[in-house]
């Protein structure tokens, strides 16, 4: 009592985790008993509502499965939480030194990447922010995030602080995505086919996998680079019918599959087969994800041996001429090969006729017609005199 009607208090406790706290009580009366009384009620009040707060501290770092630490750099001391005790599974009394806590490490990388990151800390005065992998007093394996800040005192380190939180879950989930995703990108390697996604209204595709390059030679940067590539590269006499019925089907959310010819990054042709899921939202078409499957082979096959049953069926027909039968092979065979231009000549006495060319100019025609055949004849009386496969790059020589 300092003076008369007031009193003035000082309590600190020894745990580092509570502050000071400084009471002034003035008196209303002139009695020194009733000073005290009050100074002690005080006291009392001050005491529950710091044991409240200790209690909020340890069930908030138990909920989020985190503790506090401390590194006293003057007197060489180490203080960790109950919450932190707790996540190295060890009993309330512990009494933990800065060397003990290196033993909980499980290799010498963790141990070195803690270490460096303190001494940082302490030279540069700056916060870190590091995973460590620890095996607690149990023998059971964690991943804990440790964050620290350091106290400086007269341009002098005096403290480290920090939390650490148990990330064993978000670790284990994140490897998990990462060996999902491996075993996704291993699956799309393996897929004899284009894997892709794309915007159900615009048909802008957001995603494709590398297997295009492979298929159709294109990059996924290139094909990724323009909104409406997949519809400039379908061969014109299939795109009316390709962009229209996938358009059909999207709009009424049915997932289906559809032949067309693509345009490759050589130029030739290539059949492609494909399968497409559609994805709504609020019962609308929001997005399609598809694979297309190179057909070219037994795309053509099917077709010549459908092609070979049409014509064989002509030619049993007695009313049916030879050059009918011919017309129908030949304009069936440049449908399968858009880019070729088929012919039949016949051979009469050394010489070369037409009997079917649905594709090649007249003009051409008439200066073969009756051409003799020979060895400098252009290719078809060359191969006529011959009896061999001829191939020429540049008919006029």
């Amino acid at each position: 009592i300092k003076e008369k009607g007031i009193i003035s208090m000082h309590l600190s406790a020894p745990d580092a985790d509570t502050r000071r706290m400084d009471i002034t009580i003035k008196g209303i009366d002139d009695s020194p008993m009733l000073m005290v009384k009050l100074a002690e009620n005080k006291m009392q009040s001050l005491i529950a509502e710091q044991q409240r707060y200790e209690k909020f501290l340890r069930e908030t770092q138990q909920a989020s499965r985190s503790g506090t630490w401390e590194i006293n750099l003057l007197e060489n001391t180490s203080v960790w939480s109950d919450g932190l005790k707790e996540l190295h599974e060890l009993p309330a009394d512990y009494q933990p030194t800065i060397e003990s806590s290196m033993d909980f490490y499980t290799s010498d990388a963790h141990r070195q990447l803690s270490t460096q990151a303190v001494t940082d800390a302490i030279a540069k005065g700056q916060p870190f922010d590091i995973e460590v992998e620890i095996r607690t007093a149990k023998g059971n394996l964690r991943w804990l995030r440790s964050t620290g800040s350091v106290e400086m005192k007269d341009g002098m380190p005096v403290r480290i602080f920090g939390t650490a939180q148990d990330i064993t879950d978000i670790k284990e989930t994140r490897q998990a995505l990462i060996k999902s995703n491996e075993l996704y990108q291993s699956l799309l390697q393996a897929v004899e086919g284009v894997v892709w996604e794309a915007d159900a209204q615009t048909f802008a595709f957001t995603f494709i996998s590398e297997s295009v390059t492979r298929i159709l030679g294109y990059t996924p940067q290139e094909w990724l680079a323009s909104p409406t590539f997949w519809k400039d590269h379908i061969y014109k006499d299939d795109t009316e019918h390709a962009v229209t019925y996938c358009h059909t089907q999207t709009q009424q959310l049915r997932s289906h599959s559809f032949d067309y010819r693509m345009i490759k990054a050589d130029g030739t042709l290539a059949w492609i087969r494909d399968f497409v899921s559609v994805v709504a939202e609020e019962g609308k078409p929001h997005l399609l994800r598809g694979i297309m499957v190179d057909i070219t082979e037994p795309k053509l096959m099917a077709d010549m041996d459908h092609l070979e049953k049409e014509v064989l069926e002509m030619s049993v027909q007695k009313d049916v001429p030879v050059k009918a039968i011919l017309h129908k092979y030949v304009q069936g065979m440049e449908q399968l090969f858009p880019d070729m231009k088929c012919s039949v000549m016949a051979v009469n006495d050394d010489k070369l006729y037409s009997w079917a060319a649905p594709s090649l100019p007249a003009s051409y025609l008439q200066q073969i017609e009756g051409l003799e055949i020979g060895p400098l004849a252009g290719s078809c009386g060359a191969a006529a005199y011959a009896r061999e496969v001829v191939i020429v790059s540049d008919i006029a020589t």
